[in-house]
Formats: C-alpha cells, structure tokens, sequence
C-alpha cells in the first residue's frame, strides 16, 4: 500500500478495502503504460549528421513521446478538470471534488503541456504530425508511485534560459494572454511589505525559475495570512488568499516545497477547510507532502494528529472538540470517511518511515502510543494490551534519543495494567535496551554536536556537524548500521535538500549496500526534483530504472523531465553530457539484448544521433562556435561502439577520423582507436582468404592510426609510449618493407622528439630564473652592519625590549617555533569511560586502549562503586575510535564510553586568588569535576582563565548557567562550554583604535587638565595619568575616546601642541608585549598589602613616617636581608596566589613572578619575615609541585617547572641539577667544610662558623636556629 492509498475515501464498503499491512512494506506502483514497438525498419544513412527525412514506419505516438514535447495550440491547455482551485477566481474555498476520486484519477491539476527541442529537423516535422494527434498531454505516474506536479502560475511566461529546451515563450506555465501588471494589497501587510508582494510578483513573471523569489513571495503572502487570523480575521477574508494559494501550486510545479513550506502550507489549509471536500483535500495534501519528505517526523505528525482530529471529531470522542464547523450531515460523511483503521494506517505507517531518526522519531511514536493508549481507556480489551507491550517493547530495543522517557512511560503503563509481574518485566526489558542504549551513546556526541549547530542558527556549522557524523557513519559502519546510516542520510537530505553531492553520496551508498527495503528509485526522484540541475543524480536515475528493467517508455519519460526544463545547463554542458551518456548507454544495450527486435535498433541509432547533434548546439549556444568538444568524446565512443555491434566498421571508422582533428594531440585517443583497430582486425580480418596457406593479411588500418599519430610527435601530450607502441607493432604485425619503414619514422619522430624535451628544458630554466628574480628582493633578508639601524625597520613586535636595571640576571631564553609543543585540542580527543571496577589500574586501562591511538593522559575517579576515567588521545580519530570498545569487556564489566566534547567549561573573570579547590567548590553543584585545567604563565603572566571538565556534556551545560554570577561584589564570572573554533580576538581600546598616548605632560597637569585639552577632537570615555610610588606623575597621559576616528583626529591636531608649559607628543598607543615575568610593589608597611585585584603600583602616596626607614630600606645589605626566593613554583600559579601564601610571613614591599625560572623573588618590609617564610612554606604542595625556598642566584639557574600532562614524557629528560639545590650536600662523617683557603670573595657564613666550631654538630638548622632567626637573632637575644 503505497501513500496515496492510505485513508483514501474512495472505497466505503469494507469488504473492498486493501488487506491491512506491515509498515515495513513496500509501496505500490501502478503499471506502467507499455510502449509500443517504433516499427522502423528503413536502413538509415550511416553519416552523423542526420539528414532530414520522412520516417513514417515510426509510430507517431511514440515519435513524439520520445524526441518531442506536445506543443500548445491556442493558450496554454490547463485541465482544471477536478481540480481544487477551479472555482478560486470567484470564492477563496474549493470546489467539490469527488470523496470516491483517487488523486492520480483527476484530483490533481494535469500538467501543463510545454515543449522540448527536438533532436533533429526531420524529427520536429514527425512530432509536429504527432503532436497534432494528441493534444491532450497525459501525465504518467512514476516508478514511486507519486503523481506529477501540475503547474500553476501567475499567467506568467517563464524565462529560463535553456538550451536543453525551446525558447522560453514555448515553455509556458499558465494561459499566455499577457495581463496587466498587478498591484498587490492586504491589510495584514504593511505599505513596504506589498510593494515587496508587488516586484516579487513582476520578477516572477519574468523569471519562473528563480527559487529564492518563490520562497521569499510565498513568505510574505503566508505572514500576511498568519497576521491577518492573529488578529481575529476570517481566514477565508484574506485578500491574497487565491494568490497564496496558486503561488504554492507555481512553486509546487517547479520545485520541491521543502518540509517547513509543507508545514505551513498544511496548518494553513487545516484551518480553512470547512467542509467535508475541504478536509478531503487536506489529506491529500498531507500525502503529497510526505511523498515529497516521505521520513519527515515534523510532517507525519502533523498528518498522524490531524486524521486523529478527524477521527475524533466525527465520533463525537473527547467532547468532539471544535466542532463549531462540523455540520450533522459532515458528521454522518465523516463517518463513512474518517475511520479508525485509515488513521492507525498513517500513524503506522509515520512510525515505520521515522523508526531510524534518532533524534526525533519519538515525535511520531509518541504521537501513536498515545492514541493506543487512548483506545484501550475508552474500550478496554486484553488484546489492545497485549498490543501495546508489544509496541513498547519494540521501540525500546531500538535506538532514540529519548529512550529513557519511552521506558519511564512504559513502567507506567505495567504498573497500571499489569502491577503484579512489574519488577520481572521491567528488569527484562532493561536488559533488552542495553545494546540501543549502546548504539545511542556511542553517536550521543554527534547528536549534541548536531543540536548545538542547530540552535545556534550556523548553517555552515550545521553542515560540518552532518558532515562529520555521516563520515564518521560510513567509516565504522557495521553490520547493522545500515538503517542508520540511511536515516542519518534522510535527516541530512531534508535539511540540506539542494547539495547534490549530499544526495549523491546518498544514492551511492543505497548502490553499494544493495537492498529491497529502500526503493533507490523513489530516493532519486525526491534527488532529481530537489536537484534538477545535476546531470549525476538524472543518470542515476536512468541506470536504476535500466537495471530495475523498467519499461522503455518510463526511461524515455524520465529523459524527457532532465532536458526539459534547461535547469542542467546551470550547471554547464557537462551536466548535459552526463544525462546523454546514461540514455544513450541504455539504448545501445537495450538494442543488443537477446530479445531486442529490429526497432530497438533503429530506435537507438535515431536517439544517439540526435544525442550528438544536440549536445554540439548546446555547446555552441554555451560556449560559443569556436568552443572545443569534448575531450572525453564519450558519445560518440557510445556511437562508434553501437556501430561496432550492428556490424557497421565504414560507418564507426569514419567517426574515428572525424574525431582526429579535435582529439589528435590526447596519446589516450590514438591508443584507443589503435586497439579498436586490432579488434577489428583481429575479429574480422584473420584468415579471411578462407585458405589455410595464405598468410592472415596485416593490420594495415591499425598501421595507419599509429603512423598518423606519429606525425603529431611536436605536439602530442605523450608521444614517447607511442613512438614505441609504432616499433613493436610494426616489428610483430607489419612485413619487413613496412617495418623498414617504420624504423626510419621511429628514429626521425624520436630526433624530433628530443629537440621537443631541449627547448622544453630550456624554457623552463628561464622561467625558474625570471621567478627567482623577480621573487628575489621581497624574499631577501638584510644583514646587519656595523652602523646602526632604524629600530622601526629591525624591531619586531615581540622584541619590544624591557628597560631594567643593572644585574647581572640573564634575559630569558628563547625557544623556536619548531621547539614549542602543538596546541592540544582537548575539546575533542578526550573519552570519557564509566563503570570501570574499583580495581582497575591505570596501566590496565592504557593496555585496554592501546590499540585505539596515542594515549596523552589517563585519570581515574571513584565514583560510587565504579570508576570514571578521562582519557585524551592525540588525535580525534583515536578518540572516536576508542568508542568502538563499548561493546567489549572490561575484565567482565560492561563499561560506558562517551566523547568529552562539550563537558569542559572555559571560567574567566574570576577572582585573580582562585586556585583548583576554589574551582571545585565554585562547581560542586554542577555535576562530577573529573579535571581543573590553569594555562601555562611562560608566555604571558597576564593570564586568567582555566577550563573545568565535567564528567558529561549535561553537567557542563549545568555549570555555564552560573555565566554572569557576581563574585566578590566586583568579578562578573564568565563561564562558556569551551570551543577553539569560536576563539575570539583580542579586543579593546588599544585594538580598536581608540586611545591616545601622549608624552612629555606637564608634571602638575591634572585629569582634568588633558579632558580640556582633548574634548575638542570627541567624547571621550576614560583619560588616566600613571603615577609614581610618591603620588606624582609620570609624565604621560593615556586617553580613550568612544570611537577611532575621534582618536585619529586628535593624533593630528594635538600633536606637537602645548598643554600647560610643556609640548607634548600624541600618538596612537600600541598594544603592549606579552609579559613574562610579573612585578608588584606595595608601598604600605604597616598593614597587610592590598588584594591582588589591583596589580602594579599603588598610586597613593606613602605614609609619612616612611622616610625615617629610607635610608635603610635603601641600603644593599639590609635588601639582600629581607629577600628571598621562591624555587619549584608551577608555571599556572599567578602573582596573586603567591602574594596571598607569602602573606603569613609579613608585609611584602616587592614581588617578581619568574614563570621563565619557574619561581618568584620576594622582598619583604621586616628582615624576620624571610625566616617566617623559609619556615612555613619549605616543601609546601603547591598545584602538584613542592616548593623551595632559596636565593635569587639559585632562581636564576633553574628552569621553568612546566606541570607535565602528557604520559611517559617525564622520563624523556632528567631533573636538573640545580633544582636540588646549590648547598653542601651532609654525608654521615663528611665535613660541609670546604677544603683550602677560597679565594677572593668567599667568606663563610656564621652558620657554616658556629658549625665548625662544634665539631659535632649538624650542619641542619635546629628549632632553636628557627626562633633565634625570627626572633632578631643574636642581636635579638642581647637587646633582650
């Protein structure tokens, strides 16, 4: 039972309906119309050029059929017979159609008849005689089973410019009396919106074909139908509601509506219909719509509630809800008409067409258990139960996206109907969605991937999110990955139904996975009419209907709509030739079959000729007279072989030397037509004295290609293999005067062929040189000299110097590009992997996943009485791979593996002290923290931002609705799933352009001094005068404006002028270098420093008992006193986390964070502070590493500590020797003493005296050393 014939009213009788069906079945098809044999029996001329002539052994019929469209006579014939919209000029409603009429019976408009060139001139004149005989244009039904689209126009002519047709005055639409142009007026519509309505019309009277405009006019017209009932309007008073209407019958003619049209097209028409004629044709609206979309869920349940509205309302059932239309009479029709077995028949059948999309087929299944469901409430029977067990347990061993749901519905429904063997059930049925469960979450990400892309609206990244997946499908495919494959195709054709290599990828992996279930020839109807324009799709469709062995005249018909229309020239004369090279091929074999009469020849022969001469007028009309043929010359090779079957050599010899000229310089063609030649030779020539004595004659016809070809040496493409191909063809087949010969041709052709290769060599030479030339000044590089140069011309951005003191601390060191490690991208090639036994190893795990790729890292979480683990492979595809184990044990246990991709959370803006735990507490409630990733300091300090990975994407998505939180009353938290693709630039005032620098400011000038100053030039946003640590100014003023062009301005009039007493400098400010190390200085010695919000210098001036401490806090020893530093710091912690640890030990005056060293310098205010600190932080944990306290000479020899996140990378290098230390390392009996008197500048330490002087005593400091040392030491103790 095919679609059309589902709830079709035509047969009230119950005895006559069609026998009930599995949804799985397939489609019926009406029998084709039998083509009757052409008769012809008149030898044709072997030219191919065909001549004009009188054939009149060919049927007339069949003529016209085949190479000829039935023209018009007088308007264009529209048979509104039957139709729905004949009475539209005088009511908006339908006229009454029959209840009994099947839509293929006259329902349907009978398309208007329109002609197509002719393929010779003697084959016009037949057609015409033909066309005279049948006026009447009969629509066939196609191989699927679905009717041809009438078209119906706005009395326009259409004017595509076609050369696969006849002119665009031939191809009319609607009746061709020219009319008035329209002016197009609806109250519902604005003033802009009709004027709009207006052109939108005119164009398309003048361009048909123009698919964006039909959408965009039927658009208008559809809103302004929507606003006019929004606003209590009479849905048939809508002024435009005719043109509605025939403007989707036009595009309905031409182009596929598409799902979303069809959706509004049918709530439109559900809403209008108020009468049992007009219900009628909403159904059968509905079954053009999901012939068209035929696994649309949106569509099916639509169509599944709207019979259920039927069903419902003419018996009366929930209260007959809105049935303020429904008359007695429509009623007591309805029940004749809408029946419950029709209805079960479309939910059915909606249900079998939508069982493989895994993101929306609960749509329709939904739809279908809740009327079951519905049943057995009002008319309870044991078998409606039983029934509806056995659908649940159907659908939850099949794959969906909401299998949770289905299964909380079914708990239920045996809860309800069968409580008492619940838990037996229920256990059952989980074990029986342990596979689907499976088969979903292995495809769970890229169903997120699909929805994401979806939301947000980005075409193009919905289109790689199908890509992606449909890849990824077809690569892992299994054995029984075939209906999802193809329902992921189906899904992927409805929303992208105009990509032609998407449907022919479709119908490719339909041909290579051969099976009865899906009907190819249905899918490439659906890809020929969403994509006329691909000569690829149209020869699909001709070869699957050859090898279904259709009838003849269907492929005929199915020709005849691929060059009708002139849509395949858009895609230029190839697109042509590949519709002509499958029609042509499918003659020529039809022509040899067994069975094949002497018709079928002549059939072929006329076909293929006009083929050619068709395909030259469409190259010339395209290309030009003087355009090239096809190098691939692929008719007339159909051509030559159709000759060499029948017999014909002359007339296949002479189509090879009629290609020679074109085709004389390809060394493929000569071969080609060499090994025609032996063939021929070979078959026909050997022995053909009939006397056994008499030598064979010679390949003299073959001799002769090659000699002819040989001639063309200078300018063959590869004449080398045929200049050999010459020699041994003479020397096996040729006599010796001819091999003779040939040898002097062979060395000639071979002389002029290195000449060739000499001049070849020396051109190329010359050419290398004027491109080394030319290329050589912008690719040179300036060395320096020994003057100096312009720091604008050899200072790139990145070597912006840094103005230090005088130290002898080295710069820090560079590393190559080629040194620096690839950027991770973690967002895609970590796996998740759950239920992993509480004894599972990290090792067992990696030897587990050992075969899927390059492990990267490996973390294991307990979870419960299970274990999680994150595990990031170096690749995606290792990743996806890595999947594929879910369906093998883990030492017995089944596990669960999904991809990372979208569980991991960018964070920025929150507070500079935040550290992992204050991560983990921030997200505690959001779902499992499986990781707390800091980024990397060495390459910019300024640095706040870190990722957070949760255990799934859905805990992810729970974190980023913390977005916005306020933090600390002054930190607005920025929480985002994390995704590369989406990185933005940086952005600002600097980069925008908008502020100033200006130098040499008057050291009195205030804020307000440079806001007069600068007002002039535009509004500005923000003006700030760096300070020193005494409150005065540095000289320099940096202002924002609120847009470029002010700033701009002020560049050029403020430069160079006075502000106060000084003339200043203004210029645009340049976007500072990358920091590598840190500093914070703070100028208050009495409380605690300030937060570490607000970094760098304080700009308020010191307390005023600081000046008695200058002189000591300035003196060299009493620094080297108080600083110390920190050895063994990870590159991720901040100089703010640093200054919060170092805080217990006392007020800090100064702090350099040195990721580049990987530590930090400290200077405290109090001498007894180092001692503090030496004590309190020596071996504390600090993100995984134990920090050191030490000098700054020993920071300045270590090397940065960079946090290892990669498996087996730290054993590739050893720790450096100076991260232990530089001290004396203590042995039992050795002496830290060093031997000999030292040289000039090494003086022990009192520490290394009072060691000496005990002998016995350890070189360790004791508690008692601690607290002598905190408490002022000796001095200390004396004072005391």
């Amino acid at each position: 039972m095919d679609i059309n014939s589902l709830l079709s009213p035509q047969d009230p009788s119950p005895a006559d309906a069609s026998p009930r069906s599995s949804p799985n079945r397939s489609q019926w098809r009406p029998p084709v119309q039998q083509r009757r044999s052409s008769g012809l029996s008149q030898q044709l001329s072997h030219s191919p050029r065909v001549q004009e002539q009188r054939l009149p052994s060919i049927a007339a019929r069949n003529a016209a059929a085949a190479y000829h469209y039935p023209q018009p006579h007088g308007a264009a014939i529209l048979d509104t017979a039957g139709s729905p919209y004949q009475q539209q000029q005088a009511t908006a409603g339908y006229a009454s159609t029959s209840a009994l009429s099947h839509p293929a019976d006259g329902h349907t408009p009978a398309q208007s008849p329109t002609r197509r060139q002719g393929s010779t001139p003697g084959m016009d004149a037949l057609a015409d005689i033909a066309s005279m005989q049948h006026r009447q244009s009969v629509s066939r039904q196609s191989s699927s089973g679905s009717h041809e689209r009438s078209t119906v126009g706005y009395a326009v002519h259409p004017q595509a410019s076609s050369v696969s047709a006849h002119s665009p005055a031939e191809m009319s639409m609607s009746d061709t009396t020219p009319q008035t142009p329209r002016i197009y007026i609806a109250s519902a519509l604005s003033d802009s919106e009709c004027q709009t309505v207006t052109e939108l019309a005119k164009h398309l009277a003048e361009n048909s074909f123009d698919f964006q405009a039909h959408v965009q006019f039927i658009g208008l017209l559809h809103n302004g139908f929507v606003e006019h009932t929004r606003t209590g309007g009479d849905p048939h008073r809508y002024e435009l509601l005719v043109d509605l209407r025939q403007a989707r019958q036009s595009m309905d003619g031409s182009f596929p509506v598409g799902e979303k049209m069809w959706a509004d097209w049918l709530e439109d028409e559900k809403l209008l219909a108020r009468s049992i004629d007009e219900r009628t044709h909403v159904i059968e609206l509905f079954k053009r719509a999901v012939t068209d979309e035929p696994s649309s869920a949106k569509l099916w349940r639509l169509y599944g509630d709207y019979m259920h509205y039927l069903w419902a309302t003419t018996y009366d059932i929930n209260g007959g809800a809105s049935t303020a239309s429904w008359t007695a009479d429509d009623k007591e029709i309805g029940k004749e008409l809408f029946k419950w077995d029709p209805m079960m028949d479309v939910w059915e059948l909606g249900c079998a067409s939508t069982q493989w999309r895994l993101n929306d087929s609960h749509v329709v299944w939904d739809g279908y258990i809740q009327v079951l469901m519905q049943s057995q409430r009002l008319w309870p029977a044991p078998e409606k139960i039983a029934n509806i067990r056995t659908k649940f347990t159907e659908r939850l061993q099949r794959a969906h996206a909401t299998w949770e749901e289905t299964f909380q519905m079914f708990s239920t429904f045996i809860s309800t109907y069968d409580n008492a063997a619940y838990e037996d059930t229920m256990v059952a049925t989980s074990r029986l969605g342990i596979q689907p469960k499976k088969v979903y979450s292995v495809r769970e990400q890229f169903e997120l991937n699909l929805q994401r892309a979806a939301q947000s609206g980005d075409e193009q990244a919905e289109w790689a999110a199908y890509s992606d997946y449909l890849s990824w499908e077809v690569r892992k495919r299994g054995v029984f990955s075939f209906n999802l494959i193809n329902g992921l195709y189906e899904r992927a054709t409805i929303r992208f139904p105009s990509v032609a290599s998407l449907w022919i990828d479709y119908v490719e992996f339909l041909i290579e996975n051969d099976t009865k279930d899906i009907p190819i020839i249905a899918v490439l109807e659906r890809a020929t009419r969403h994509c006329p324009w691909s000569g690829d799709l149209w020869a699909h469709r001709l070869l699957a209907l050859e090898a279904e062995g259709k009838e003849f005249g269907e492929i005929e018909d199915v020709k005849h709509k691929a060059t009708a229309t002139g849509l395949l020239d858009v895609g230029g004369i190839d697109e042509l030739l590949k519709v002509y090279v499958a029609w042509c091929g499918c003659l020529r074999r039809r022509a040899f079959e067994p069975s094949a009469s002497e018709d079928e020849l002549d059939i072929a022969e006329v076909a293929i000729r006009s083929a050619l001469e068709h395909v030259k007028k469409a190259r010339e009309k395209l290309l030009g007279k003087d355009a090239p043929p096809d190098p691939q010359y692929r008719l007339e090779k159909i051509h030559i072989k159709f000759l060499t079957q029948r017999g014909d050599i002359t007339a296949a010899r002479d189509i090879w030397r009629q290609l020679m000229p074109a085709q004389g310089n390809s060394y493929d063609f000569w071969y080609r037509c060499y090994i025609w030649e032996m063939v021929i030779w070979s078959r026909f020539a050997v022995w053909s004295t009939g006397d056994p004595n008499m030598p064979p004659r010679t390949p003299q016809e073959a001799t002769a290609v090659l000699r002819r070809a040989l001639k063309r040496v200078a300018t063959l493409d590869w004449p080398e293999p045929l200049i050999s191909m010459y020699l041994s063809h003479c020397e096996q087949h040729e006599s010796v005067m001819t091999l003779r010969t040939a040898i002097i041709e062979v060395r000639k052709a071979t002389a002029t062929l290195a000449k060739r290769r000499e001049e070849e060599s020396l051109a190329a030479s010359q050419l290398a040189h004027q491109a080394a030339a030319v290329a050589g000044p912008s690719t040179s590089v300036e060395t320096p000299g020994s003057g100096k140069r312009k720091r604008d011309l050899d200072v790139s951005a990145d070597e912006v110097t840094v103005k230090k003191a005088k130290s002898a601390e080295p710069p820090p060191e560079l590393h190559s590009s080629s040194t620096q490690p690839l950027k991770r991208d973690r967002e895609h090639t970590i796996v998740v992997v759950k239920k992993l036994p509480l004894d599972a190893t990290t090792t067992r795990v990696r030897q587990f996943f050992r075969d899927c790729g390059t492990i990267n890292s490996l973390r294991l979480l307990v979870e419960g009485n299970h274990q999680v683990a994150t595990i990031e492979f170096e690749t995606q595809e290792d990743a996806l791979f890595a999947q594929t184990k879910v369906t093998k044990l883990f030492d017995g246990y089944e596990l669960e593996i999904d991809m990372g991709t979208g569980s991991t959370v960018w964070v920025t803006n929150y507070p500079p002290t935040a550290d992992e735990a204050y991560m983990r507490d921030l997200f505690k409630d959001c779902g499992e923290i499986v990781e707390v990733r800091f980024p990397s300091l060495q390459g910019n300090t300024n640095r706040r931002f870190c990722y957070v990975q949760f255990a799934n994407s859905v805990q992810a998505v729970k974190a980023t609705h913390l977005d916005g939180k306020r933090l600390d009353s002054k930190y607005v938290l920025h929480a985002k799933i994390s995704d590369p693709a989406r990185r933005e630039s940086r952005h600002g005032a600097i980069y925008d352009g908008r502020e100033v620098y200006a130098k040499d400011v008057d050291w009195s000038a205030s804020e307000a001094d440079v806001q007069k100053h600068f007002e002039q030039c535009g509004a500005i946003e923000r003006i700030r005068i760096p300070r020193n640590l005494t409150g005065k100014s540095k000289g320099i003023a940096f202002v924002i404006f609120e847009d470029k062009s002010s700033a701009e301005l002020a560049v050029q009039k403020l430069n160079q002028t006075t502000l106060r007493s000084r003339t200043i400098t203004v210029e645009l400010s340049q976007p500072k270098a990358r920091r590598t190390a840190t500093t914070i200085i703070r100028q208050n010695t009495h409380s605690p420093s300030p937060g570490p919000s607000s970094p760098g210098i304080s700009p308020s001036v010191g307390n005023s008992d600081t000046g008695a401490h200058t002189s000591e806090a300035s003196n060299p020893r009493s620094i080297k006193a108080r600083t110390m530093a920190l050895l063994g710091v990870p590159d991720t912690v901040t100089s703010a986390r640093l200054e919060q640890l170092l805080q217990i030990a006392g007020p800090i005056k100064k702090l350099s964070l040195r990721p580049d060293h990987g530590g930090a310098i400290v200077e405290f205010m109090e001498e007894r502070s180092v001692g503090v600190a030496s004590l309190s932080l020596e071996g504390k944990e600090l993100d995984g590493k134990h920090v050191r306290t030490g000098t700054v000479g020993e920071l300045l020899k270590e090397k940065p500590v960079v946090k290892n996140t990669r498996l087996g990378q730290g054993k590739k290098s050893a720790r450096p020797a100076a991260a232990l230390g530089s001290g004396v390392i203590s042995r039992p009996g050795q002496s830290s003493r060093r031997g000999g008197r030292g040289g000039l500048g090494f003086r022990k330490s009192e520490g290394s005296i009072r060691a000496e002087a005990g002998n016995t005593e350890a070189n360790t400091k004791t508690n008692a050393d601690f607290r002598n040392l905190v408490l002022g030491g000796e001095r200390g103790k004396e004072g005391s």
